[in-house]
């Protein structure tokens, strides 16, 4: 049994103060409760592992849709009480979080005009993918106003079950990131200039290279596709303005002699997705697939150790030279 701990920040809306809907059934029988839906999403930047396997962890964080939704249906049993029951989907969809009210949840006056808090414990009823036969609880603590907005607040604490014995074995078998690690990777400064990037890529027949700072933390990357765009000219409107494909052709060349000398800071893309050396192998051939990424920076503790590209995860898997094996 693994447990994991997770704070997330949702932001959707509900329409659990809706008075026109409230109004709308007014109609009917008194014994006919007030129904509402609430939804909600959070990037995953927006989520915080407090406790869990580090392979849990990563496979939470590594989906391409890069959210979290949370779907849930509100029966009001008064004005101040309500039961819920629902969904959380983590990325693509795989990993889903079932879940119910325990006991009742609480709406409360808010100083904040039209709005009102609430509070609520929810059970975790199973689910799928990480989630299958999972329990555990969530606590969550929301905002919602007459408008529709809704900002919530989870804490969940969960148990996550499986057979300890494969388990074990598994996690014997596993190959990490730290296995493969390209220790050679040569990292730029954002002082590099473009020149000198150009040569680095096409000595190192690499795609994109890695940028660090002063103190060797990891800064971010730029690629060959970055350099290209940088010096490539709008041909469609060159010919709109009366020009010619040489004259295109001229402006190519003039912006790469221009454009050679400077430095690569500004083409440096700051927040792409790193791995880190206790990342299992598998999940981020995965995600790199799924991304189509070549290479990934590998960082611990912000700074930059090397990086591993899809050739080192082929090594590693198929070439009987690779010696992980053996050791």
């Amino acid at each position: 049994m693994k447990q994991l701990k997770y704070s997330l920040t949702l932001e959707g809306h509900s329409n659990l103060l809706d008075p026109a809907g409230q109004a709308n059934r007014m109609g009917e029988s008194e014994d006919t409760p007030f129904t509402a839906d609430v939804s909600g999403k959070a990037a995953y930047d927006k989520i915080t592992i407090l406790e869990g396997a580090d392979h849990i962890a990563y496979i939470l964080q590594s989906s391409l849709n890069n959210a979290v939704t949370f779907e849930g249906q509100i029966t009001r049993t008064d004005d101040a009480t309500f039961q819920e029951t629902g969904r959380i989907r983590f990325g693509d969809g795989q990993h889903v979080l079932h879940f119910s009210t325990v006991g009742h949840g609480y709406l409360l006056t808010s100083p904040v005009a039209d709005w009102r808090q609430g509070a609520v414990t929810l059970q975790v009823e199973g689910g799928t993918g990480l989630f299958e036969e999972a329990t555990g609880v969530i606590t969550a603590n929301f905002l919602v106003s007459e408008t529709g907005d809704y900002r919530d607040v989870h804490t969940a604490t969960l148990f996550l079950h499986g057979d300890e014995r494969a388990d074990q074995s598994e996690q014997q078998s596993r190959m990490r990131i730290r296995d493969v690690i390209d220790e050679k990777a040569f990292p730029i400064t954002a002082d590099a200039t473009m020149e000198y990037v150009a040569d680095l890529l096409a000595l190192t027949e690499d795609s994109e290279l890695m940028v660090i700072d002063a103190d060797g933390c990891f800064a971010g990357v730029v690629s060959e596709t970055d350099l290209l765009r940088a010096v490539i000219p709008d041909v469609d409107e060159i010919v709109k303005g009366g020009g010619s494909l040489n004259d295109a052709c001229h402006i190519f060349i003039q912006s790469g002699q221009d454009l050679a000398g400077q430095p690569v800071r500004r083409l440096v893309k700051n927040n792409p997705r790193t791995v880190a050396p206790d990342d299992e192998l598998l999940a981020v051939a995965t995600v790199m697939l799924q991304s189509d990424k070549r290479r990934v920076p590998v960082v611990e503790d912000g700074l930059f150790i090397g990086s591993v590209s899809l050739a080192d995860i082929c090594w590693a898997v198929l070439s009987k030279w690779n010696g992980i094996r053996q050791q």
